[in-house]
């Protein structure tokens, strides 16, 4: 069993069918508790008389940052009805407004539809609206005008559908009677602008296609029907028909778009159809169906317009279906292939427009009937979802459209009768007490005071002081740190507070300068020298490794504030240092950064020589020449004699320049000379080449 359930929409009735179980669902959760409230405003109330009434389309965002729509009827001209008709006597004012409304709800009636000074069309003189009635939706060009359509009407006398463009002060243009010479009737959205510059959009119904179809209109007004919806008798085309929604833009040019009924047919004693089709179309006609949908797996009904994620996939509702009966949340990629994000509850029971999109790629969208007056609600690209606020008749009931960003960050919508605006949770100040925590080892680690109603932060950096700031990261936390910086370049930093509502603007600047540890050697004096800019640290680690793979460094030598060293290990090692916060950490993480390398290619070395030969005749004088190849730093040298080419026995020392001395009355035998040079910082050489001697 289902439940039949009628709503107006621009000049016709409009059959909504909702089986009883979901019935039952929706009635049993409506009066479930719902998570967080915002802060939802009414802007404006319509006057059927004066500024419109009955289903206002979604707003559209001008570039002037007001908002512009339309409501399907009201306004202030009358269009009659003929003399033979039950109605005749009883003219409304029921054409539709154009209208402009600030973000604050100052509302300006730009144009009304329906006048009794009309033009002869179709035989029936002077009772047809010149421009059309029922405006539904605006769409805006790069000019920043609107280019819109009418829904018409069926009742006499039949008004058809129509397409308009018009400006921003009121200045309308009709560009055509859409169909066969105006033989349409339906149009259910707005129109969608292509990128060869064309309007795309479909209508309903027509007495040659009773099931609607696809249109491309040129901004002057020249039709063309590309696709026209059909199906085979019994249904095995699984064709979708009855577009309720615009068409959306992919990133591929084509369009994408939803179809209420057809697909996978079903038929009971109250329902002939199916539960509605996605498609892709090409901007020459080619459609594709992609997804035929079910019911309780992935939904029925979908009556919003598709929305092209950041992610390059589609995102959208249904109005029914679902674990619950009452409709779903869905992406789907460019290739058709579908995931159910959640099945909605009685809390945003039948989600009706477009999902919008945050720029934390969560999504927002309104439900006809959830908690008994409507919703809005958010969900995540995971599925999460959050009711963010129940109409309940404060608003005014029942949102049947989509939400539209304002440039403020709040979300503004339309329900039957009024104008509204959610305010999202607030960002308030930006953050305060940026602060640089440390600077060093190529990153900074910044901190700041949390920001009230913030749900993340960007941090944003620069090199230049004032401008030039790129965003780095973003965190919830309120320290970040930087890595991957350049030691002696200075950073300039700032921080926003973000939540639903959008981002901050931006806290006071900090800078950082890395600074920056050098180690340099001096040959002349075989002296290390370093330099930092920094805090300084406890003590400095000087470590060496060999001139070879791995590279393997050891700790040689600890100093405390000292800037200088001389090393004392390793002929041709390579040094390098760094400094660390506390004696106790000698061996633990460093605070600063590790120096540059630098070799010791010129380590000193000494030679032995005997300016009168290797053989002398016994008792001999021997004189022995020393050359140390540094002479200076108080070079003092040893002489050793042996019996082998190592070791030996100390023969002498000789503490200054020059480095000579005579062995006196030495007896016959054989020896090993060698020497060695000690520095007064403690360096001392290798051995010298070894010389021998004969004395006969």
């Amino acid at each position: 069993m289902q439940i039949i359930v009628f709503m107006k929409t621009s000049h016709k009735n409009h059959l909504i069918t909702l089986s009883l179980k979901s019935a039952i669902a929706f009635v049993i959760m409506a009066s479930a508790s719902f998570a967080g409230a915002q802060t939802l405003q009414t802007l404006y109330v319509f006057n059927p008389t004066n500024s419109g009434a009955g289903w206002p389309s979604p707003l559209t965002l001008g570039k002037d940052g007001n908002f512009y729509g339309t409501t399907c009827s009201g306004g202030t001209n009358v269009y009659p009805f003929p003399t033979d008709s039950p109605y005749y006597g009883n003219e409304v004012n029921d054409s539709g407004t154009v209208f402009k409304i600030t973000p604050d709800g100052v509302l300006t009636t730009l144009y009304c539809f329906g006048t009794a000074a009309c033009s002869d069309i179709k035989g029936v003189p002077n009772i047809i609206p010149p421009n059309g009635c029922g405006p539904i939706g605006l769409t805006m060009d790069n000019d920043g005008n609107f280019y819109g359509v009418t829904g018409g009407q069926e009742e006499l006398p039949a008004i058809p559908a129509t397409a308009f463009k018009i400006t921003t002060n009121g200045t309308i243009t009709l560009l055509a009677f859409l169909g066969q010479g105006g033989d349409c009737i339906g149009p259910y959205a707005g129109l969608t602008q292509g990128n060869d510059g064309n309007f795309y959009g479909s209508v309903e119904c027509g007495s040659n296609m009773q099931l609607g179809w696809i249109f491309k209109l040129t901004p002057t007004g020249i039709e063309t029907i590309l696709f026209p919806f059909s199906f085979i008798d019994d249904h095995s085309d699984n064709n979708g028909y009855h577009v309720k929604a615009a068409l959306t833009l992919g990133n591929d040019g084509n369009f994408y778009g939803t179809t209420r009924e057809g697909g996978n047919y079903v038929e009971d004693f109250f329902y002939a159809s199916g539960y509605g089709t996605l498609f892709r179309m090409t901007p020459t006609g080619s459609l594709t169906n992609l997804v035929l949908f079910d019911y309780f797996t992935t939904g029925a009904c979908p009556v919003g317009a598709l929305t092209l994620g950041k992610d390059g996939n589609f995102y959208g509702t249904t109005q029914l279906g679902g674990t619950n009966g009452v409709g779903t949340v869905f992406k789907m990629t460019p290739d058709g292939t579908l995931t159910t994000l959640v099945s909605l509850d009685g809390n945003n029971a039948w989600p009706n427009g477009a999902l919008v999109q945050d720029k934390n790629g969560n999504f927002y969208g309104m439900s006809f009937y959830g908690g008994g007056g409507g919703s809005i609600f958010k969900v995540t690209p995971t599925g999460t979802v959050t009711t963010l606020t129940n109409f309940n008749g404060y608003g005014g009931p029942c949102p049947w459209s989509a939400l539209t960003w304002g440039n403020d960050g709040n979300l503004y919508g339309t329900t039957v009768s009024t104008v509204f605006r959610l305010n999202l949770a607030p960002t308030n100040a930006p953050p305060t007490g940026l602060a640089v925590v440390s600077a060093c080892n190529g990153q900074v680690v910044l901190s700041w005071s949390s920001s009230s109603g913030a749900t993340s932060y960007n941090v944003k950096r620069s090199i230049t002081s004032g401008s030039g700031y790129q965003t780095i990261g973003t965190t919830t936390a309120t320290t970040y740190t930087d890595t991957g910086l350049t030691d002696g370049t200075t950073y300039y930093y700032v921080v926003s507070a973000v939540n639903d509502g959008g981002e901050s603007a931006n806290s006071s600047e900090v800078s950082a300068t890395l600074p920056v540890l050098s180690l340099t050697y001096n040959q002349t004096a075989h002296l290390l020298s370093w330099s930092w800019n920094g805090t300084p640290p406890a003590v400095w680690i000087l470590q060496s490794r060999p001139p070879m793979d791995p590279p393997v460094w050891t700790d040689v030598n600890i100093f405390g504030p000292a800037t200088t060293s001389t090393p004392t290990e390793g002929m041709n090692n390579l040094f390098r240092i760094y400094g660390v916060g506390a004696i106790g950490l000698v061996f633990g993480t460093p605070v600063t950064p590790y120096s540059g390398t630098v070799a010791f290619t010129d380590y000193p070395t000494v030679s032995l020589s005997l300016p009168n030969g290797n053989s002398y005749t016994a008792p001999a004088n021997i004189t022995i020449n020393v050359n140390p190849s540094d002479s200076n730093n108080g070079a003092v040298v040893n002489i050793y004699q042996g019996s082998s080419p190592s070791g030996g026995s100390l023969l002498q020392t000789i503490t200054a320049s020059p480095y000579t001395y005579t062995w006196p009355n030495v007896p016959a035998g054989g020896c090993f000379l060698s020497a060695t040079v000690t520095y007064a910082n403690g360096w001392t050489t290798s051995r010298s080449g070894f010389v021998h001697i004969s004395v006969h």
